[in-house]
């Protein structure tokens, strides 16, 4: 937000204040329908975390909140200086840094607090569902590229955590009152896929890791998944088991009991996940190893509903053409494919 919309939004308030026919009670209303509608709990937490990371502002908080004292804006009420307070904190962190920054970087605080303050202006349950579960995917794809980074990975490994038991919450309320909602289907089944790709990632962190507190975070993650597991009514449960089962070796056991794909070429729907690492395709919980595949699958990890064609042999896929959303890659099988 530039200087001159901040002061034409403080404008804009203080004339709607100034307003004859509006009585003390009427603006109170208002000011609660706001308060209602954009979310008491994630103003005060967005607040909190900016006050603690004040040295990131140009100008203070304080310095702020005394600028906006409702001396000069008499419709503020507390809500109108909360929203003031965040919307200006917004233009003035350093945003598209902080946007990009790591659990281990200095600036990562920043950018969480633009996420709650992203997060706190959306009122349609199902697109606060879709944010949560882009910043646990984007979480996940920093713990998984945090492997062999010991002095990173407990940092990492809890801020995953924390945005997976976030998207849970939000699909959650997401489903009240639209379980028949194809969209929550849709959230529900890459919720799923981003604990199953956790889990393969928490093996890997738990064969190769020698460091005792990584490994008692794995632990710790494991039990809060299998404690907080919350009813989902589309399935039945968000299954815990996808991130709380015992860790076995990925390469081994993992696709044992499974319905495997016949051998061949085929044509079928998977999710890209990881396996050892590696990306991999997962049918079911079954997942296939790539030794062929046209694109990198790696920027689309976590993807579900990827429509492919390849050549499946025991637990190895050849990839000859793919399609993610709208966009495909490959050819046809050759022709001495069978």
């Amino acid at each position: 937000m530039t200087s001159w919309e901040f002061n034409h939004l403080e404008e804009t308030l203080k004339t709607l204040s100034d307003k004859g026919d509006l009585s003390f009670s009427r603006k109170q209303a208002i000011r609660d329908r706001v308060f209602r509608a954009i979310g008491q709990i994630e103003l005060a937490d967005a607040i909190v975390e900016g006050e603690a990371k004040a040295a990131s502002l140009d100008v203070s908080l304080s310095h702020l909140r005394r600028a906006l004292l409702p001396h000069r804006l008499s419709f503020s009420m507390p809500i109108t200086i909360a929203v003031m307070v965040l919307v200006f904190v917004a233009s003035v962190m350093t945003g598209a840094v902080a946007q990009s920054s790591t659990p281990t970087s200095s600036l990562f605080p920043v950018k969480k607090v633009l996420e709650q303050i992203e997060l706190a202006f959306i009122r349609n349950p199902l697109s606060r569902a879709t944010a949560t579960l882009n910043i646990a995917d984007e979480r996940l794809k920093h713990l998984e590229a945090s492997l062999g980074e010991e002095a990173a990975l407990s940092t990492v490994l809890r801020e995953s955590q924390v945005a997976l038991v976030s998207a849970r919450d939000a699909l959650e309320k997401a489903q009240e009152g639209n379980e028949a909602d194809p969209g929550v289907a849709a959230l529900l089944e890459r919720f799923n896929a981003l604990l199953s790709d956790q889990k393969t990632i928490l093996q890997d962190i738990e064969g190769s890791s020698e460091n005792e507190e990584v490994k008692n975070a794995v632990v710790a993650i494991r039990e809060a998944l299998k404690d907080g597991a919350a009813d989902i009514k589309t399935t039945g449960t968000l299954p815990s088991g996808n991130a709380s089962s015992s860790a076995t070796p990925s390469n081994q056991t993992a696709n044992q009991g499974s319905v495997s794909l016949p051998e061949g070429v085929q044509t079928f729907t998977a999710r890209i996940g990881t396996v050892a690492g590696k990306p991999a395709i997962f049918v079911g919980d079954r997942y296939y190893q790539v030794a062929l595949s046209p694109i990198d699958l790696t920027p689309y990890i976590g993807r579900s509903g990827v429509m492919i064609t390849g050549e499946i042999s025991g637990t190895v896929v050849k990839i000859y053409r793919i399609a993610i959303d709208s966009t495909a890659w490959g050819e046809k099988p050759p022709a001495g494919a069978n």
